[in-house]
């Protein structure tokens, strides 16, 4: 007879370990200058260990359909720790990137959201017309580089949420009611969990008490 514990043991386990490689860093507005109401604004990008020295930034817009809003422009900050050769995919036809953006920078207003930009590791655009082809609200694109002979991904992390460390920064278009202002953002430093990961890491680790409670009371004389 098949024991329902076991069953959700391996399939909470197994779903557990994957999501765990995620963090997930919001982003916020650097840039606003039509004072657009932000209330609905949800954009982030998820960072991932893609195994066999890659890592996968996910961009991703969740905002509200009153907010709209479409990310057009994504850019890297230079780091030693990210080999350039980046490869892109969006999740569905309509997300349709291509390297290189312009600008080639972020406004100089990002010097009051984390100091001056450094330089342009790699940057890319949403093919024209951009606001077609960006992402759009429920969709994202995934960046996928190979980590530097010297980097790793616990690295990279560091990098992110340490002050004067490498930052990530977008160009949002076709924002508010008329569908004409835009606004800049740039990654938070520091992290929040997603609640997915959060209650499959807490159901795989309350199975895994479970396990060893089963084991030490059958292992008992």
């Amino acid at each position: 007879m098949r024991n329902p514990f076991w069953i959700a043991l391996l399939a909470l386990g197994f779903g557990a370990v994957a999501p765990a490689q995620a963090v997930h860093f919001p982003f916020f507005i650097f840039e606003n200058d039509d004072q657009v109401d932000l209330s609905g604004c949800d954009l982030w990008v998820d960072v991932l260990d893609a195994g066999n020295g890659s890592i996968d930034f996910v961009f991703g817009n969740s905002s509200s359909a009153d907010f709209g809003g479409v990310i057009t422009n994504i850019y890297f900050e230079q780091t030693d720790l990210l080999a350039l050769s980046p490869a892109l995919k969006g999740n569905g036809a309509s997300v349709r990137f291509h390297p290189g953006a312009r600008p080639n920078t972020p406004p100089g207003s990002t010097g009051a959201a984390g100091g001056a930009w450094l330089g342009t590791l790699y940057s890319a655009s949403a093919i024209a017309p951009s606001p077609s082809h960006g992402i759009h609200p429920g969709e994202f694109l995934t960046v996928r580089f190979d980590l530097a002979s010297r980097g790793t991904f616990g690295d990279v992390l560091t990098e992110l949420t340490k002050p004067g460390g490498f930052r990530l920064a977008e160009h949002i278009q076709s924002v508010g009611a008329e569908d004409t202002s835009s606004l800049w953002g740039r990654n938070s430093q520091t992290p929040v969990p997603e609640p997915a990961t959060a209650l499959l890491l807490v159901a795989g680790l309350a199975l895994g008490a479970g396990y060893r409670r089963l084991r030490r009371r059958h292992s008992s004389p």
